[in-house]
């Protein structure tokens, strides 16, 4: 994935998924599924992408798996369901993200995906609030600056919902230097 050779990645994933199903590994059909969201959150097939993001889950609650990172899979699955309007299904799904988070990072990234949901949703007040707790998260703990840039896109999102046009120009110059 790394050397954006996308489609050997799928080839290898799937006898991957393969071997896991054969052998009835619970944990390794658990990370087949995360890699193939991830591929295909790399190819920008969101649905797809989603569809073995919600297998993940699935899997992970259902056996009790050990998945330090499913926040972040809580995460995307609620960001997914805040592109697609669905204010309800968003909310269950970042709120499983803030509880399953592991490390300060996880936190943050699960705090910034509630700013995005109260910023899609209208709520600016809370959105703001949260913002600013979080900017003040990233000055305090330099251990979070591996998602700075994801800081910078949601404070874009945030003031272009708020029609702060200046600011959000300001922000995606900032993302866009990050990366």
């Amino acid at each position: 994935l790394k050397t954006s050779r996308t489609n050997i990645a799928l080839y290898e994933v799937q006898n991957m998924l393969k071997e896991a199903q054969e052998e009835d590994d619970k944990t390794g059909l658990s990370r087949c599924y995360n890699i193939m969201s991830q591929i295909y959150t790399i190819k920008r097939f969101d649905s797809m992408a989603f569809e073995w993001r919600l297998k993940e889950i699935e899997l992970t609650e259902k056996y009790k798996i050990e998945n330090y990172n499913i926040s972040q899979t809580y995460a995307q699955i609620a960001n997914y369901y805040i592109n697609q309007k669905k204010q309800k299904e968003a909310l269950a799904a970042v709120e499983k993200a803030i509880a399953t988070a592991n490390s300060s990072t996880q936190q943050i990234s699960a705090k910034l995906e509630f700013v995005n949901y109260y910023s899609k949703f209208g709520d600016f007040q809370a959105a703001e609030k949260l913002l600013k707790e979080c900017q003040a998260a990233f000055e305090q703990d330099k251990r979070l600056e591996s998602i700075k840039k994801r800081l910078y896109n949601i404070e874009c999102l945030y003031y272009q919902q708020t029609k702060q046009y200046q600011k959000a120009l300001e922000a995606a110059k900032m993302q866009e230097k990050e990366e």
